[in-house]
């Protein structure tokens, strides 16, 4: 009789070829009952993969004369390859019958190609329409809503939206703090279909916001490029002076734009407030003529 520790071992060894016998059983059964994919030929292979897709020997082949636009007479494959320069030209393989057929094709050509079709793409997603939609300062909130409810409809339909904002004949001006509010309102409003694609606009009491899109490209900066290109780390000391100087002279002509509409909007408010004072005095001027006449009519 075998000692236990082989008798042991012996069970494992069985119970484990076991298990490997059902597993690749299985695992034949299931391999069988599936199609493998194919890997799909090349429909246009380059250079040496042509003689693997034709699979003939001698390897001739007819190229395209570019000058003549003609075809040439058959040609061993590599003699050809061995005629271009390979960093800028390839060989590719356009016909199979019933002569193999192939090209000499420039590379500088197809990527100048590439790029011509990547930016008619670029262009026909650039071509939207822009919609104008007018407000006024003293605008309810039943007009403001509607106006926002068509401006999200434009932004969902894929159009960018400007909202301006006017003053009007009769209606007190806000203060340039309220303006700076309202407008900042209508596009916390719009925040979850649109972002500003430009910087606003405020000069002589008329405002204008300009909104895009959230899936457009990112918003332009406020500023011009002086602070993302000087992250990049990309300019000269020269240019970096060059262009912080356009900056301050930008932010200062903005501080000056604002001083000038607070300017404006202070008299407006004194000449609307000497207009009201004027309509008040007119009014007591002829109720006094109104009282002189009828003191005169009683006597």
């Amino acid at each position: 009789m075998l000692p236990r520790s082989f008798r042991v071992a012996s069970n494992v060894a069985a119970r484990t070829a076991a298990v490997y016998t059902s597993t690749s059983t299985r695992h034949y059964a299931i391999s069988r009952g599936r199609k493998q994919a194919q890997p799909e030929p090349d429909k246009y292979p380059r250079d040496e993969a042509i003689n693997e897709a034709l699979n003939i020997s001698p390897c001739l082949v007819r190229h395209v004369n570019r000058e003549t636009n003609k075809l040439e007479e058959p040609t061993d494959l590599f003699e050809l390859l061995g005629r271009i320069d390979r960093k800028t030209e390839y060989v590719e393989l356009v016909a199979r019958t019933p002569d193999p057929i192939v090209k000499i094709v420039q590379r500088a050509v197809i990527h100048e190609i590439a790029e011509k079709k990547q930016a008619k793409k670029w262009t026909a997603a650039r071509q939207r329409q822009t919609k104008e939609l007018q407000l006024t300062w003293g605008a309810g909130p039943n007009d403001l809503q509607h106006k926002l409810d068509k401006a999200r409809e434009e932004l969902e339909d894929g159009h960018r939206v400007s909202i301006a904002l006017l003053p009007k004949k009769g209606q007190t001006l806000p203060s340039l703090e309220q303006m700076h509010a309202k407008l900042q309102a209508a596009v916390d409003a719009l925040k979850d279909v649109a972002h500003e694609w430009q910087p606003r606009e405020l000069e002589r009491n008329t405002a204008v916001i300009h909104l895009q899109g959230l899936e457009e490209p990112a918003p332009l900066p406020a500023v011009p490029r002086f602070e993302r290109i000087q992250e990049r780390g990309k300019l000269s000391k020269e240019e970096r002076k060059q262009l912080k100087k356009e900056l301050t002279q930008e932010q200062e002509r903005n501080r000056k734009l604002e001083r000038k509409l607070r300017r404006q909007s202070a008299k407006e408010q004194k000449k609307q407030k000497r207009e009201g004072q004027q309509e008040d005095d007119d009014e007591e001027d002829d109720e006094d003529a109104d009282e002189r006449g009828l003191d005169a009519s009683r006597r």
